[in-house]
Parts: C-alpha cells; structure tokens; sequence
C-alpha cells in the first residue's frame, strides 16, 4: 500500500536511537505535523505514533471505523513497535501491520501512519502475549520526493537484477527500497540515516537517499 501525501497525526517526536525511546503509559499526546526539511537532510527525524492506549481506547484525535465480516488472526509483534502487545494481523491482503488489544474481542488496526483513522476488526483465536522487537523497522519513511510504506512479510517481490540476492522492504510512491536479507534496507551507522532505492521511472533513478523521517508506532 501506498500513500503519497503526509498528513497531520497524533504523534510523538522522538530525538536519538529508536532503542532509546521510552515506553510511555500516558494517554496525552501532542498534535504535530511532519517536520520539514531543507533539501539536504542532516538527520532522520523519528516519529512515534501512539493512536492507542493501554486499555485499548483510540487516543485523542484518532477515528475508528468498525470492519466487519471478516476475522482476522493476530499471532506477531508488530515489526515496528516501540512497546510491548502490538501486533502485525493476517491474512496479509488486510495491510494490517500494527494493531492494539481492544475490548469486545476486538483490535484496533493503523494502516497509515501519517494518518489519524483506524479500523476495528474481530480477531479469532487468543493474543498471545508479544514483545517489541530489539530494533524495530519503521512502520514508514519520507524521503525526498517520496513516501515509503512497509511491505507485507512474506510476500515474494522477485529480485533486482543489479543485487540479485538483495530483498524488497518498502513500497514507495515512485520505487522500492531493498537490501541484504540480513537487515531491514536502512543504514542507521550515520545521520541522515539512508536507504537504497530503485525507481520505477528515470525522473526517480536508483541511488541511495537520505530518510528524513521515520514512522514507528507504540501505545499512549
């Protein structure tokens, strides 16, 4: 899935490592909008998105929209969670990669980060208690020129000729961004941290680009 405008979100802005970001159990959250950069990004920006609360309750400004008809099943750790119990649901055609406990048997899914409307879908089975990954993978990315969303885990993007053994990890408005198998496609070892992307038209060439700001998501 794609999106090609950033919009305003409840968000929380974050300075240093992502592995520094404290678990936080407050429901208060501060308007923003995303940060703006010069042309040439100094450093990646990080975003965390908390649209749910611990006794899963939307948070502030956040709208939800009640999907019914179909269940899904919640068995993961969302891969871009700052916290504990936030889960990806499948099946995978659903684009639900970060979803909240909430009541009735029920979870609360944000598709896009940049964007404040949520769903609510049933889910079969239990929860089985999920822990936040070490080094979460942003739930998106800005670069210049582009917006960037996670890919579904598991489906087969193929391979890129030039690195043949290299995956796909973000679909973005006008490319991809792949890398070793081993990582996530992103090179935090330096601020702006960067990406390597291959695009679909020559106005978009390949190349490395800088992220300007990364989307991950946690509870209020």
């Amino acid at each position: 899935m794609r999106r090609s405008a950033a919009l305003t979100i409840v968000a929380i802005v974050v300075s240093g490592l992502v592995g520094s970001i404290p678990a936080t159990a407050s429901g208060q959250t501060t308007p923003t909008t995303t940060p703006t950069t010069t042309p040439t990004t100094t450093r990646t920006h990080r975003v965390v998105v908390r649209p749910v609360d611990a006794a899963g309750q939307p948070s502030p400004g956040f709208t939800v929209h009640r999907q019914r008809g179909q269940k899904v099943t919640c068995e993961h750790s969302a891969q871009s969670a700052v916290d504990d119990g936030i889960y990806v649901c499948t099946p995978a055609a659903v684009y639900l990669l970060a979803c909240w406990p909430s009541q009735h048997h029920t979870v609360l899914c944000l598709r896009d980060a940049r964007n404040t409307k949520m769903l609510r879908l049933s889910y079969s089975g239990t929860l089985r208690q999920v822990k936040a990954p070490a080094r979460p993978s942003p739930r998106a990315l800005d670069l210049r020129g582009n917006t960037c969303e996670e890919r579904v885990p598991g489906l087969d993007w193929g391979r890129q000729r030039s690195h043949p053994h290299w995956v796909g990890f973000y679909s973005c408005t006008h490319g991809d961004l792949w890398g070793p198998p081993s990582g996530d496609g992103i090179n935090r070892s330096h601020e702006p941290w960067t990406v390597h992307f291959f695009g679909f038209e020559r106005s978009h060439p390949d190349g490395t680009r800088a992220v300007r700001t990364a989307y991950f998501v946690g509870t209020a």
